[in-house]
């Protein structure tokens, strides 16, 4: 019997959910986004998957990551101001650790994402306002 990858996330609470921990690797897909009804995925709803290669953050705050033949260098949040983002400021600065630690371990990450329609379209530096969530996989 194969053993069930380890997963954990992070709560968001900024966007006014408190998206729980996922407890089984078979669950991946995210809690729904603000306005959804329960465990249905909003529509737009975007996955993208694989270990990050490149994890930044710029002096003004922004956290910006890339996942090798996936997706882009792109921001996520900013641990500075949320703004027009989704994530707050503080959920932003545990998705930067996370995403430190992922990049350190070889480890594989979830980006969720509400407006684009698939990961390689997202554009080199863009900033993905609409980043929700993002979950580990050892």
């Amino acid at each position: 019997m194969k053993k069930a990858a380890k997963v954990h996330s992070l709560k968001v609470m900024a966007i006014g959910l408190a998206m729980p921990a996922i407890a089984h690797a078979q669950s991946l897909a995210p809690p729904p986004y603000a306005g959804a009804q329960a465990g249905v995925r909003s529509a737009g709803a975007l996955q993208c998957h694989g270990r990050p290669n490149y994890v930044a953050m710029d002096s003004n705050g922004l956290v910006f990551v890339s996942i090798p033949n996936v997706v882009a260098i792109h921001a996520v949040c900013s641990v500075q101001s949320q703004g027009s983002y989704a994530t707050g400021t503080e959920a932003c600065k545990g998705i930067y650790a996370s995403l430190q630690t992922a990049t350190t371990t070889g480890s594989t990450i979830q980006l969720f994402y509400n407006g684009p329609t698939s990961c390689d379209q997202i554009p080199g530096w863009s900033q993905q306002r609409g980043f929700y969530y993002m979950s580990t996989t050892n």
